[in-house]
């Protein structure tokens, strides 16, 4: 069933374009990062994903139990603490508030300056040059970061959901972060089995690069006869 949509699979995840971002800071920005929790991120340097093991990955994967279950027999959950050990996100903080601030959209807007009703990546992306600092470049970088690499959607758009968690700065280190990308992950893998059953296209969200380096990190023994 999965692989007719081999070619048509597509994924918002922006690796290139965060790498990039990453690679652009200068040591004060690097250090406003660190501030927010995401300074593990900073170390990333693979920008490809095979899409052919994402999809055989999520092919295997059970959304009730959260658990991949593959071919030889082994099987993993996907959790937050696996996610924390990826990325090394914060993990155990609150979660991610679900209040629709109007003030904290109107915020986003008026930095972003964003042509749309949201700032796209892109838009984002072009936002971070040396200049940028404080309190808005940590809320542009984390919105950037969030939109294209830890929970990207089928948009090309930041989703609104973030905003009022990012625009008090002080208080983005105190979200559970491992734990809402997992959520994000989970929540965009059942959606993305549910559409590949009744078409041909697909976009899967989620940080999906977090797939790939768990099972790569799995023992030879365990990936024997295992991966295509």
């Amino acid at each position: 069933m999965y692989e007719h949509v081999v070619q048509n699979f597509t994924t918002k995840l922006s690796l290139p374009k965060f790498i990039a971002v990453s690679k652009s800071l200068n040591a004060n920005q690097r250090d406003l990062v660190k501030t927010m929790g995401f300074h593990h991120l900073l170390d990333l340097c693979c920008s490809y994903i095979p899409k052919n093991l994402i999809l055989w990955l999520v092919s295997h994967f059970d959304v009730t139990t959260r658990s991949f279950n593959l071919p030889n027999g082994y099987s993993f959950t996907l959790s937050a603490h696996l996610v924390h050990q990826v990325l090394g996100m914060p993990i155990g903080g609150s979660p991610l508030s679900t209040v629709n601030d109007e003030s904290a959209k109107n915020m986003i807007c008026l930095e972003t300056n964003c042509n749309g009703k949201y700032p796209t990546i892109n838009e984002l992306k072009s936002l971070i040059d040396g200049n940028l600092g404080g309190d808005k470049f940590k809320r542009i970088f984390a919105l950037f970061t969030i939109t294209s690499f830890l929970c990207p959607t089928s948009s090309e758009c930041a989703s609104p959901d973030f905003f009022t968690a990012i625009c008090n700065t002080d208080n983005i280190i105190s979200y559970n972060w491992s734990t809402i990308v997992l959520e994000k992950l989970v929540v965009s893998i059942s959606k993305f089995q549910q559409a590949i059953s009744s078409c041909s296209t697909a976009s899967l969200g989620g940080c999906i690069f977090a797939l790939m380096v768990r099972v790569l990190s799995l023992e030879p023994p365990f990936l024997q006869h295992c991966i295509p």
